[in-house]
């Protein structure tokens, strides 16, 4: 179907995948557009080039011999696009040239393909768990397609706004087509994998890109050899490894250092495990073989896993090894600022506990099914007492008599972190936003909500794939706020709640990550994002002044890529009488200002402090935390209390003298049995994480596998209704649907006259 006159022909449907194992996503859509009979649908596999390390399209990969055998396919070369000028196109790469691992034929562009056809649709080669990485939010061809099949209505939101949203069809992923259970039975795996399975659990091992690319190679490398290790013995598995398919590639191209270790893991498995190495363009065939899932949540096999009802078992991907005794407070512990300071504390897995005289939590209740930190801080008040959301956008309050309500806040649509912490000021308390578009003030006297709307994005920002979040303090009767990437600071009245802001001109665009008074009130210090430099800023006169460290005497170390830097040294400081005490954030030593002659020397704390995290289990991108403890004095919140130092690596807290010459530590204890008892187990983690068992201290590979992980067992049904919220048509219709969609678009618009040819 060409024009007006031709409506009575078929339309012609081409689907030009480029890659096999990503035939998935559009398989049923083919098969739906095949059996129609108004349809001419013909599937030309086009042809892509891997790139070298500079960027250039070096080697030509063409896979149309890997396609599944039921699947008819046409060469490119005998399919000539500008002849044929096909109504409709289906593309699944949507990144032409902006792929730093491969390209597909620069023939095959979308900006060229549009010139071709009067419909250019594009169905995302991965099924998303809720979201997708921003750097999907916009590509270059979402402006030369004309529809774009997303799996969920929540899933628009992820794009930027500049796209149509009149492109967007919510049928879902035909990939959830592909894992339905008479999909799977009907599938004959191979004769090898029938054996190595026979009287066996196979359990699915996935080993991702965007895993290896987004932290430490040392650390992913150490993983995938810990869960081999993990299988040496066990007779009652199978373990069927699915690297990603351009896995080995990018350790040749971006990775080349580790490419000999990666080989030498990858050799250790196919000699020493009795398992099934999957290297196979379909994935259908790991999944009908799998009875669970382990390996990272980032990956899109996740999702899959949950359509096929499949259990699973969600990595942390600094875990390498079993853990030990005293593991347990690195995995109930993630450290904030001061939430050691009351009596009641969060822990990971929304566990509330209260402090009792003799200095141990213990369990008070369980404030959400989900087991990812949903709350940050408490706040007692009459009795009662006040959680406030991390994620949520809604207050707990539990009352007097142990009944709960919450105070609902402005829906905002943003799923993500709403807000990053919180802080009490005289009667009121204020939520810091993160993604909210408020801070939000809580009038504890009546619980009115009041709302300070910011620019987006003041309090944090994205800085080298790191969140890094601004600081803030009470200063006088004014709520200080900084931005990590803008020189200035926000001023809010506590009671008017007037807003001023202070910019630093002279700054450009230093931002801040810190800022705490000085004892008199008169000033305000200043961390910034980046260097070593600290600031005194006076409020009333705006004389602000530098202090600069030297690079030569601090060392700084990035846990996460595992590198050496020279950046951000410091975290947090406080004031003493030896004068202003630095602590650590990338760097490897305390330092002490002297604020008569502005030199820096080293302090060496009268405690030890480890140099890096003591186990797996205490991983922490900083060292740890300084502040001085917060105490309530007739109702007006003050912060010149004790000082106290948070270790991150070891989780310790510390209490420190003012003249810095002696210290005690402050024993955080919990019962080990209250801990136990009132673990997760399988339970829905957060609006953008699935239902699954995630790994940490107590929920350990070994005790998936012996079958005696504490909490809740799997429950499929729970499974279903957590991957309800994320997608449309999960009972294998999505396919279907979408051909009628396009369809119906394709011939609204040719009777409308629109979307001509370019």
């Amino acid at each position: 179907m060409h024009g007006l006159n031709e409506i009575t022909a078929k339309i012609e449907i081409a689907f030009l995948p480029y890659k096999a194992s990503m035939w998935d996503s559009m398989e049923s859509v083919y098969l739906a557009a095949s059996k129609d009979p108004e349809v001419h649908a013909v599937v030309v596999p086009i042809p892509y080039f891997e790139k070298d390390e500079n960027g250039s399209l070096a080697r030509k990969c063409y896979e149309i011999e890997e396609f599944p055998q039921n699947i008819p396919c046409t060469s490119y070369v005998d399919y000539d696009i500008k002849s044929v000028k096909p109504d409709i196109i289906y593309i699944h790469n949507p990144y032409d040239n902006f792929n730093y691992l491969t390209s597909v034929d620069p023939d095959f562009y979308s900006k060229e393909l549009k010139k071709h056809c009067r419909r250019l649709v594009y169905i995302p080669y991965f099924c998303s768990n809720g979201g997708f990485s921003s750097a999907l939010s916009f590509l270059y061809s979402y402006m030369w397609v004309n529809d774009i099949v997303v799996q969920s209505d929540a899933m628009r939101l992820c794009y930027n706004e500049i796209v149509d949203q009149s492109k967007f069809i919510i049928t879902g992923s035909p990939k959830f087509d592909c894992v339905q259970e008479e999909h799977l039975e009907a599938l004959e795996l191979p004769l090898e994998w029938r054996t190595r399975k026979e009287g066996k659990q196979v359990i699915f091992f996935n080993t991702s890109l965007a895993s290896l690319l987004g932290g430490s190679v040392k650390d992913y490398l150490r993983k995938i050899e810990y869960v081999f290790r993990q299988f040496q013995g066990r007779e009652k598995y199978c373990l069927l490894w699915r690297p990603h398919p351009l896995l080995e590639e990018t350790f040749q191209t971006l990775r080349s250092d580790y490419y000999s270790e990666y080989l030498r893991i990858k050799n250790f498995f196919l000699k020493d495990i009795a398992g099934i190495y999957d290297d196979t363009a379909n994935i259908s065939y790991a999944i009908a073989c799998s009875d669970a899932y382990i390996g990272t949540e980032s990956s899109s096999l996740v999702i899959l896993f949950e359509a096929a009802k499949k259990p699973l078992f969600l990595f942390n991907e600094y875990i390498h090894s079993r853990p030990k005794e005293l593991d347990e407070k690195g995995t109930l512990i993630h450290g904030r600022r001061d939430e050691w300071d009351d009596k009641y504390v969060i822990t990971e897995g929304n566990n509330l506990f209260c402090l009792d005289e003799k200095g141990v939590f213990h369990f008070k209740c369980r404030l959400s099914e989900n087991s990812m930190r949903m709350y940050g801080k408490v706040f007692e008040e009459n009795h009662k007492l006040y959680i406030c959301p991390l994620i949520p956008q809604e207050i707990l309050v539990i009352d007097s008599d142990g009944s709960r309500r919450f105070i609902a806040l402005r829906r905002h649509e943003e799923e993500y972190y709403a807000f990053h912490d919180a802080v009490r000021f005289g009667s009121f308390i204020f939520l810091l936003p993160m993604n909210y578009p408020f801070i939000v003030r809580l009038d504890l006297r009546t619980d009115r909500v009041s709302y300070i709307e910011i620019p987006n994005r003041f309090f944090w920002d994205l800085q080298n794939n790191e969140v890094i979040v601004g600081g803030y303090c009470i200063y006088q009767d004014f709520l200080m706020i900084t931005s990590p990437s803008k020189s200035c600071v926000l001023a809010i009245h506590n009671e008017s709640m007037e807003i001023q802001q202070f910019e630093f001109r002279e700054l450009k665009d230093i931002g801040f990550t810190f800022i705490a008074p000085d004892p008199t009130g008169e000033t305000l210090w200043l961390l910034p994002s980046h260097g070593f430099v600290v600031f005194c800023w006076n409020p009333s006169t705006g004389i602000i002044l530098a202090f600069e460290d030297s690079m030569q005497e601090v060392s700084c170390y990035d846990f996460i890529h595992d590198k050496k830097i020279e950046d951000r040294p410091f975290s947090s400081m406080v004031f003493t009488e030896k004068g202003v005490l630095l602590a650590p954030f990338y760097g490897d030593r305390f330092r002490l200002l002297n604020l008569d002659d502005g030199s820096f020397q080293t302090w060496i704390p009268p405690f030890e402090i480890p140099k890096r995290p003591i186990s797996d289990y205490y991983y922490s991108p900083f060292c740890g935390l300084i502040y001085r403890s917060s105490v309530v004095l007739d109702c007006e919140l003050q912060t010149m209390g004790r000082i106290r130092y948070f270790s991150m690596f070891d989780r310790k807290l510390y209490e420190i003298t003012d003249d810095l010459g002696d210290s005690i530590e402050i024993p955080i204890c919990f019962e080990h049995s209250e801990l136990i008892e009132n673990c997760y187990g399988f339970s829905a983690c957060s609006p953008w994480r699935r239902y699954g068992c995630y790994e940490d201290c107590f929920h350990t590979l070994e005790g998936f596998l012996d079958g005696n992980l504490p909490g809740k067992p799997f429950d499929i049904h729970a499974e279903i209704e957590d991957l309800e919220k994320i997608a449309v048509n999960t009972d294998g219709t999505c396919g279907q649907k979408t051909h009628e969609e396009v369809k119906r678009r394709f011939i609204q618009s040719i009777k409308g006259g629109s979307d001509d040819l370019a």
